[in-house]
């Protein structure tokens, strides 16, 4: 038989399991799963590792090879092999000791980061950093983030997504190396990954924090306030991009560890979930993507003489990032306006500039 046939029999039985036997009954149904897949040889499902790999530019993409069925689970958070898991490089991967910055995108629900926004994403903020002081890596977690419910992706994404992330990060700097800031962003369920991993790595490296949250997703019943919750960080800049859109409440809450930003009119009439990290994209290559050509009109990045987006970051200067750390959180969101598109029927510009 079919090896993921077998899994998927396998688990079947188990959410079975967890339909008829009490909570006892239902551990015993996770051990015979298990046990039955590592007689039928399929133990490496049950160890799957993060892999890390670099390209030519010098960004990393950090993969997390578990998904939600196998770690979550079976497995559950509760195992140490799933929180804490062996980390996979290839042979040509190398950290400059003399970074002691990074950057990391990640995505949220159903979504992957290779090849896709959040790809593109490290890519723009790679050609604006110091390679010397800066890496970048884009985070994939695509297994543990195409389930059927938004709840479960954000279960994934807070209770293993984060902590592989952040183990596997840490795992990255060699032996001695300093780290002063990180800078994690993420998307939609995203935003619990970079909330969770934000925490373990300021408690391991003593690394200053910012947080950059693109639509975060809220499940109901969870408390927002923990988001962007970093109490082992001596200093945190945390922000919250969203635009309403058809996901109502459930991702534009006014964060109480964040300063909240409002797109909603920047965004286009149809408001979209995706905007934000689109938006962002464009703070930072100054340009939309060519793929989100239909916003390529759609600008706007100030609000009260702050100037938001790539603008807020370490990345940028110290200035900018000091400054973010003075704006306010737990703020009734800022509003940004939308910058008037340039009417090319309208000469009485031109009339002026020949005036002057």
């Amino acid at each position: 038989m079919n090896k993921k046939l077998i899994l998927i029999l396998s688990l079947v039985c188990f959410c079975l399991g967890g339909f008829v036997f009490a909570e006892f009954s239902a551990d015993k149904t996770r051990q015979g799963i298990i046990k039955f897949m590592n007689a039928n040889g399929m133990g490496d499902k049950l160890d799957e590792p993060v892999s890390v790999t670099q390209d030519a530019s010098g960004i990393f993409r950090i993969k997390d090879n578990g998904s939600y069925l196998v770690q979550y689970v079976i497995l559950t958070p509760e195992n140490k092999s799933v929180i804490s898991p062996a980390v996979s490089t290839n042979l040509g991967l190398k950290t400059k000791r003399s970074c002691d910055k990074a950057v990391i995108v990640t995505h949220g629900w159903i979504d992957k980061a290779a090849g896709d926004w959040p790809a593109d994403l490290a890519g723009a903020l790679a050609a604006k950093v110091d390679p010397n002081e800066w890496m970048v890596a884009y985070y994939d977690w695509q297994g543990g983030a195409a389930v059927a419910s938004p709840i479960d992706a954000a279960k994934y994404s807070r209770d293993i997504a984060g902590p592989r992330l952040a183990k596997t990060f840490v795992t990255l700097l060699e032996r001695g190396q300093r780290l002063s800031h990180v800078h994690l962003i993420g998307h939609s369920a995203g935003a619990w990954a970079v909330s969770t991993a934000a925490e373990i790595i300021a408690k391991q490296t003593g690394a200053q924090i910012h947080i950059t949250l693109l639509d975060a997703y809220v499940p109901p019943n969870w408390d927002e306030k923990e988001i962007a919750y970093v109490p082992s960080a001596k200093k945190v800049y945390a922000e919250h991009y969203y635009t309403k859109d058809i996901t109502f409440d459930v991702t534009h809450t006014d964060f109480t560890h964040a300063h909240n930003v409002d797109l909603t009119d920047v965004d286009m009439a149809i408001k979209a979930h995706e905007f934000p990290y689109k938006w962002y994209y464009s703070t930072v290559a100054g340009k939309y993507r060519k793929k989100d050509g239909i916003y390529a009109k759609q600008t706007g990045d100030t609000a009260d003489g702050v100037k938001y987006g790539f603008e807020r970051g370490l990345e940028v200067s110290a200035e900018n990032f000091q400054e973010s750390l003075s704006l306010k959180k737990a703020n009734e969101a800022v509003k940004i306006p939308r910058k008037k598109a340039k009417n090319i029927f309208d000469i009485s510009s031109w009339f002026k500039k020949k005036k002057q």
